[in-house]
This record gives structure tokens, sequence and C-alpha cells, in this order.
């Protein structure tokens, strides 16, 4: 395989027999280092949909939170899980009553 280099973005990716490199500026750096530490707050957007995860008393599905924030299910369901993408909720899979796959999200357990 001949090496390879993809841009997206900031982001240039280096593809080669041995795997693969990213680089980035070091603006991005930065925040891609304190996300992973936990330094960076979700979006303003994402934490409204948060906010309503935490204040929930039970798990919250997407339909629920679209629900409570008058948003569209597919958006709804996008925050929860960039949310749980980024490690500020879990999630645990469920039978819907249409016979589908359905997420619940929920806080993480605090020790």
């Amino acid at each position: 395989m001949a090496d390879e280099t993809l841009k997206c973005g900031p982001y240039r990716f280096f593809v080669t027999d041995t795997g693969i490199s990213i680089t980035a500026a070091p603006e991005h750096i930065a925040r891609i280092r304190d996300r992973a530490r936990g330094l960076v707050e979700p979006s303003v957007g994402l934490r409204d949909a948060l906010k309503q995860v935490e204040e929930s008393a039970e798990p919250i599905t997407s339909s629920e939170l679209a629900h409570r924030m008058y948003l569209g299910i597919p958006n709804a369901s996008n925050k929860l899980r960039v949310l749980w993408e980024q490690g500020y909720i879990q999630r645990r899979e469920r039978c819907a009553s249409s016979g589908g796959v359905e997420f619940e999200y929920f806080v993480k357990e605090r020790p």
C-alpha cells in the first residue's frame, strides 16, 4: 500500500502500512488533549441536553428528550450520542416497543 495523506478540516491523516497518524494545528491539539482529560465542557446546546439527563430520575430516551426540549427526534438522538461519545453520560440498549433497538441514557455513576 502506498502512503496516503488525507485532509479533513483542520486535521491531516497520514495513512501508511504501519498505521495512521494525525496532525492538527496547535489550537486543535490543545482542545483534543483537554477534552481527553475532561477539562472541556460541552457546548451550549449539549449542556441543555446534559442538564435534562442529569435532572431525570430515570434513564431518558431520544424521544423523551425531544419532547422535553421541543426538538426533532434525530436532533435529540444526535445530542445524546455526542454526549455519550464524549464520556459525559452512559447508555444501554433496550428493545423498543416498535421491535427495534432503543438507547436509554443516564448520568455516569460517581464514585
